[in-house]
């Protein structure tokens, strides 16, 4: 989907704003030349004020990525993209919180749910089909990514 806009996307100024590993390697992975900004969003919203899981995801990842597109605004060359994430772990359409110690992840694990594992190690042998996006699982939805940025070329914004 992305490789007709790739020779395009290699002349832009593209942001990940975020120190993950696992991002960084979904989207080294499939040729995307990109700058490594982590954001310093502080990931405190109240999830109570959310109607979903995926509102408040979203509003996460859009803060992430505001808070560097804030710090580099005075830069010579602003970043023509600013990739902002977040991953969270949902039961029940609850937010399921990252694990605290072992024994909350060991718990979770009981559960049949993430966060206490990476699928792509070890933690991968315990997962026999993956309903969605595999990336996604990883922690960056690579499908979704790839078609906003098709929307986004589509529209003239890249």
């Amino acid at each position: 989907m992305l490789q007709p806009l790739m020779h395009k996307l290699a002349s832009q100024r593209i942001i990940l704003a975020s120190g993950s590993p696992r991002r960084k390697i979904i989207l080294e992975n499939i040729g995307l030349k990109f700058e490594i900004i982590p954001s310093t969003f502080d990931e405190n919203l109240n999830k109570s004020e959310f109607d979903t899981p995926s509102d408040y995801v979203k509003q996460t990842a859009l803060g992430k990525a505001m808070e560097v597109a804030k710090r580099l605004a005075g830069d010579v060359r602003p970043p023509d993209l600013i990739i902002g994430a977040d991953t969270i772990v949902t039961m029940d359409d609850k937010i399921i919180e990252k694990p605290a110690n072992k024994q909350h992840a060991f718990d979770l694990l009981k559960m049949d749910k993430a966060g206490g594992y990476g699928i792509q190690e070890a933690g991968g042998t315990l997962i026999s089909k993956v309903n969605g996006d595999y990336f996604n699982v990883m922690g960056f939805p690579l499908h979704k990514f790839a078609k906003h940025v098709v929307e986004l070329h589509k529209k003239g914004y890249l």
